[in-house]
């Protein structure tokens, strides 16, 4: 389908029929659909004789509004299939062109194709730049969520991680007492919920005071100091 993009000519700023004009490319669409199969110029003169199925949509509500008698039709092509119209409406006869003024258009119209269709591929590779920033971003935090972050810089940039050996390191492991008790009388939405508030609290905890999160299982958390950095804090 194409929609009107850009509109100039009076009453139009107050007129959202014609500016959120969507016309659909099937051949009821008249000489809309005629330029975008043909992929060629169209200059339709007298549109006031002609019928209203021979128009496109967007003509015809010129037409019966006595706003039209002209269309001068350009299609925008960009390797060999249309990416617009550049779609003149004129009411009160439309001069007729020259060739050279036909030519000039045309050749307009298809820098000014190659300028659309540049946008569209910035537009879309910027897209898919932020995509891709926002799924590695993901993948990093998912990366360092369960392994400290020397080893996942190690294992970004060798593929594996040299085992260490540290002699002294303080493990902690924490259960809820009750636990099994006090999730029968709450709902799942209520025990995640609980469960989320206080592991928050216990990551606030660990990184206060350089302890590593290893992991948690159900309602125990474990944590270690000393590594991955030696310390006798």
């Amino acid at each position: 389908e194409l929609f009107t993009r850009c509109l100039i000519g009076p009453d139009v700023a107050e007129d959202s029929l014609i500016r959120d004009m969507i016309v659909p490319l099937e051949s009821q669409s008249g000489s809309t659909y005629i330029t975008y199969s043909k992929k060629r110029t169209l200059i339709v003169r007298n549109n006031k004789r002609k019928p209203l199925e021979s128009l496109s949509r967007y003509d015809q509500i010129f037409q019966k509004e006595g706003r039209l008698d002209n269309t001068f039709q350009v299609p925008l092509v960009v390797k060999e299939k249309v990416i617009g119209i550049f779609h003149i409406n004129k009411l009160g006869g439309l001069k007729k062109l020259k060739r050279d003024e036909i030519k000039f258009t045309e050749t307009l119209c298809e820098q000014l194709a190659i300028a659309v269709n540049n946008s569209y591929l910035y537009e879309q590779t910027e897209k898919a730049e932020k995509l891709a920033k926002k799924e590695y971003e993901k993948s990093e935090g998912l990366l360092l969520n369960i392994l400290p972050k020397t080893v996942a810089s190690e294992l970004k940039e060798k593929g594996f991680s040299e085992p260490v050996l540290f002699e002294n390191v303080s493990v902690l492991f924490t259960d809820f007492k009750g636990f099994t008790q006090i999730a029968e009388k709450l709902t799942p939405k209520e025990l995640v919920k609980e469960l989320d508030a206080c592991f928050g609290q216990f990551d606030r905890i660990t990184e206060r005071y350089g302890l590593e999160k290893l992991k948690t299982i159900g309602d125990s958390y474990m944590c270690a100091g000393g590594i991955p950095k030696k310390n006798v804090t």
